[in-house]
């Protein structure tokens, strides 16, 4: 799907605020709000848009935030991506390269739960070494935005 300068305005909009009304997306655009219906349902089908969510902080409710790198075997990457995606405590999960060729995003209520949770991926079959980092402190969590020039 070929995006043009309106798609990216929407998609910048919405990703600051996923609250904006189509009326005021018409506004900011100069479209019809039957057209930025349009567009929006477009970008959803499309699967551009994959949710619209709201940002909270985790802080509030005293959660922690860790990242773990995997050196996982190459022979079994998609089987140990399978079982990893299935967690509800990874925010996100990435393939990468270099030594480490895993890298995850957990947010978890507390150590226990987070040593937990390191046990359970030590032992799937495939993950040969890991290496984990506690975040003391959250400074910057947002959304992606494109770049549009108008």
């Amino acid at each position: 799907m070929k995006l043009d300068e309106i798609d990216i305005l929407v998609l910048r909009v919405l990703a600051e605020d996923a609250r904006t009304t189509l009326r005021e997306l018409a506004e900011k655009t100069g479209l019809a709000v039957s057209t930025i219906h349009s567009r929006i349902t477009k970008l959803i089908s499309e699967g551009v848009i994959e949710k619209f969510a709201v940002v909270i902080d985790p802080e509030k409710f005293g959660y922690i935030t860790s990242f773990i790198l995997l050196d996982v075997d190459t022979a079994k990457t998609r089987d140990v991506l399978e079982e990893l995606v299935k967690k509800e405590c990874l925010l996100e999960v990435y393939e990468s390269l270099g030594k480490f060729n895993i890298v995850l995003k957990v947010r978890v209520k507390d150590f226990e739960a987070l040593r937990n949770f390191i046990n359970e991926i030590s032992e799937i079959d495939g993950v040969m070494e890991f290496e984990w980092f506690l975040t003391t402190k959250r400074y910057k969590e947002d959304t992606w935005k494109p770049e549009v020039e108008l």
